[in-house]
């Protein structure tokens, strides 16, 4: 009977040593992955239905759509405006588009939001449940989202090809040294002449030298040329660095496969969202939702010092960061000794790749050679570091900007919006209105600010929503993680992979890998017990004696079998 059925349980109390529960719902245990989701959808709280007041109140927001988009008197009018969006092909919404204008100073950049926020009114029974599910729980893999909105008014919001719609718009004015001099923020009136995938945008940017009459391969080339720039003045050298994430969703929207797409669409994101928390703020500074982060542990960040005194310097995504007062990482900072005579490992496999790329370089160009080196998860020390760094990163949350002790308005009114380092500066979300709730908020201050009226909220109740998104922000993020984990899983049940990866941590019973490009698995995915990998004694320990010329010191684990687990041709055992 356990093995054949999921029991769901209440605890309705727990007064002595073990609860008090009520079975509320029994399903069947099968292998399907639908049933997966579903355990997941009640493990992580996952509201799957809309009430039915918010589905009575939809048809009289769509109706307030039509009336609404007729009557722009007090908006700017827009739809001549060359504006293109570039979207997930997995997302079936539209919420923000680009546009591009030239002037003899620079460029004018323009980020159009959908204004969801025009037709849900502060505590109608839209705005209420919206507010309850905070986020859009995504499941993934062709798997139907649970949205924050009901399909049909998130359909007549979207910014779709050839559609008028109500919009926010933020145009930033960047002079011919790719710094943003002075921004405008207006209410709109907007249409999409084109939307393009990830991949799509990809092309038209590789191809533009050879379609120099293609309006849209002009506007997206030059906007990728600004974003490069300023990614440059914000990263430093760090902008070499490049992730690996081996993603179980496949499809040709990958950050690896549309790195200039990624990088187009999220440094006009961070800036869009950096001038909207400055222009928000200065107008009402102590109700905006900020998106915060804690300064790392002192301690912990000393700690990892000491671990990788030499390698910290190595590692591509750190480059310029400086991560205590007086202490900046950079390869220039590595004694001379280090840099010319210290022997620094390297994958086998990665090092022949390197030397094919070496012997077939042309022209200077070494992309290639770079890719190699800046993916710090390829070279096991690097790797390993970089891991562990991540591990104590403080996680970002919402907090009201009048309650915050961390959040310093008179700082971020002077925040430079081209400095910003990987470290994010404080700032708000106001891109994505159709799946977070935050962004709405956002949304009716920047209508307030427009209009010089008082802000829709105070402080108190922007605190209360912030501590209600984090809750929810954190489950939908976990409930997409374990999709995410879910799917790979079904994956490798049926078509196993081969993947390089390197000892983290060992115990007496346990060992923890790093898995290069599967970062996002949870510790618990990437153990192995002793005991799975058949020893034929207890684990020895001795002493590291490394004879390399290294800074990086662990000691050395000695495991025995008597059966060999390898196969030197390639060929699994015999039946």
């Amino acid at each position: 009977m356990k093995r054949e059925n999921v029991f769901f349980v209440t605890i309705v109390a727990w007064i002595g040593l073990y609860p008090l529960g009520a079975v509320i719902a029994v399903q069947k245990s099968s292998k399907a992955i639908q049933d997966g989701i579903k355990l997941l959808q009640h493990q992580y709280s996952v509201p799957t239905f809309y009430k039915e007041e918010t589905l009575q109140a939809v048809p009289k927001i769509i109706q307030s759509c039509v009336e609404h988009i007729i009557e722009t008197d007090r908006r700017l009018n827009l739809t001549k405006l060359n504006v293109f969006s570039i979207k997930k092909s997995e997302l079936p919404y539209i919420e923000n588009c680009l546009s591009i204008e030239y002037y003899p100073e620079g460029f004018k950049v323009g980020v159009h939001i959908a204004d969801v926020s025009v037709y849900i009114k502060k505590g109608d029974s839209v705005d209420k449940e919206a507010c309850e599910r905070a986020n859009t729980f995504n499941p993934g893999r062709s798997t139907n989202s649970y949205q924050l909105l009901p399909e049909p008014l998130a359909e007549k919001c979207s910014l779709v090809e050839n559609e008028t719609r109500l919009g926010i718009s933020f145009f930033m004015y960047i002079n011919k040294d790719y710094v943003c001099k002075k921004y405008d923020m207006v209410k709109s009136l907007i249409r999409s002449n084109k939307t393009f995938t990830y991949s799509e945008a990809e092309e038209k940017i590789d191809n533009a030298s050879n379609n120099k009459e293609d309006v849209f391969s002009n506007s997206l080339n030059d906007l990728f040329i600004i974003a490069q720039k300023m990614q440059k003045k914000r990263l430093g050298d760090a902008v070499c660095a490049i992730s690996i994430e081996n993603d179980v969703y496949i499809n040709g929207d990958g950050r690896q496969i549309t790195a200039k797409t990624c990088c187009l669409v999220g440094e006009f994101i961070l800036l869009v969202n950096s001038v909207a928390s400055m222009r928000l703020v200065s107008a009402y500074p102590k109700c905006v939702p900020m998106v915060c982060q804690d300064p790392l542990s002192e301690k912990n960040v000393q700690e990892w010092l000491r671990s990788y005194p030499q390698i910290c310097h190595l590692i591509g995504h750190l480059q310029q960061t400086k991560i205590l007062p007086n202490k900046e990482l950079s390869v220039k900072y590595l004694s001379t000794k280090i840099r010319y005579s210290a022997i620094h490992r390297c994958q086998k496999w990665v090092w022949h790749k390197f030397k094919k790329c070496m012997d077939i370089v042309d022209n200077n160009d070494l992309a290639d050679i770079q890719i190699i080196l800046g993916q710090a998860d390829l070279h096991p020390m690097q790797g390993l570091a970089l891991d562990e760094w991540q591990s104590f990163q403080k996680p970002t949350m919402y907090r009201c900007s009048g309650k915050a002790e961390s959040l310093a308005s008179d700082e971020l009114k002077q925040f430079s919006i081209t400095k910003c380092k990987t470290s994010l500066p404080n700032q708000l979300h106001i891109t994505s209105p159709i799946t977070r709730f935050v962004d709405i908020l956002a949304h009716r201050l920047c209508h307030a600010a427009l209009n010089e009226t008082i802000a829709p909220y105070n402080s108190d109740e922007v605190a209360e929503l912030c501590r209600s998104m984090n809750k929810r922000e954190k489950q939908a993020k976990l409930f997409a993680l374990k999709c995410k984990q879910l799917h790979l899983a079904y994956e490798l049940l049926r078509n196993p992979i081969f993947v390089h990866g390197f000892v983290k941590t060992i115990s007496d019973s346990e060992i923890i890998l790093f898995i290069p490009g599967f970062s996002w698995l949870s510790i618990e995915c990437r153990k192995i017990s002793f005991n799975l990998l058949q020893v034929y004694s207890c684990p020895e320990v001795i002493e590291c004696r490394e004879e390399l010329r290294s800074d990086f010191e662990k000691d050395t684990v000695v495991l025995k079998w008597k059966r060999r687990v390898y196969s030197t041709d390639g060929k699994g055992p015999k039946p």
